[in-house]
């Protein structure tokens, strides 16, 4: 479901509006599913937490899955994550473009209802604790949510094109250092 779901935002690119800048939109996702992904990253290898179905005592549970690398990779849900991103940021960008739009209101809910689905199916299936999912929610929603407002005019900013929808070019950076 979360791959799926990750598919959505290139529909922004078919709307009237984000058909004039399909490249920008295309970069905003590609910036806002990185930032995640390596949140994510980061933090399952920081924690190794080990995954639900490592405590349960039910035979048909293979032991090598038990003793697998991704065994050790709970926290955070990365499904979870990479579905609040793609989700988040389609509902954030429509928002943007459409924001005098009577669908909005259904376009989140529509967006945050499937995924949140993600995260209780991967509950479900005993891949993840509450915890995992929550704190991958929240990863993924916050970058779907700041990446399309990095990329927002200034309104402050007397030289900014008032029609325009997003500043050109990247405006974060990450830097890291060992």
């Amino acid at each position: 479901v979360a791959y799926s779901l990750m598919a959505a935002p290139l529909t922004l690119v078919f709307t009237d509006e984000g058909s004039r800048e399909p490249g920008t939109l295309g970069l905003m996702y590609l910036e806002t599913m990185a930032l995640q992904g390596s949140a994510i990253y980061l933090l399952k290898n920081v924690f190794s937490r080990s995954r639900p179905f490592v405590y349960n005592d039910d035979p048909d549970i293979p032991a090598d899955l038990k003793s697998s690398r991704t065994a050790r990779r709970s926290f955070p849900s990365g499904h979870s994550s990479n579905a609040f991103a793609a989700m988040v940021f389609t509902a954030s960008v429509f928002q943007c473009l459409y924001p005098d739009s009577s669908a909005r209101g259904w376009v989140w809910g529509g967006c945050l209802t499937a995924a949140a689905t993600t995260g209780y199916l991967r509950f479900a299936a005993g891949r993840h604790f509450p915890s995992d999912i929550l704190a991958g929610a929240a990863i993924g929603a916050l970058a779907g949510y700041l990446v399309p407002r990095w990329h927002e005019v200034d309104p402050y900013d007397p030289g900014a094109d008032p029609t325009a929808k997003t500043s050109p070019g990247m405006t974060f950076a990450i830097r890291m250092g060992f």
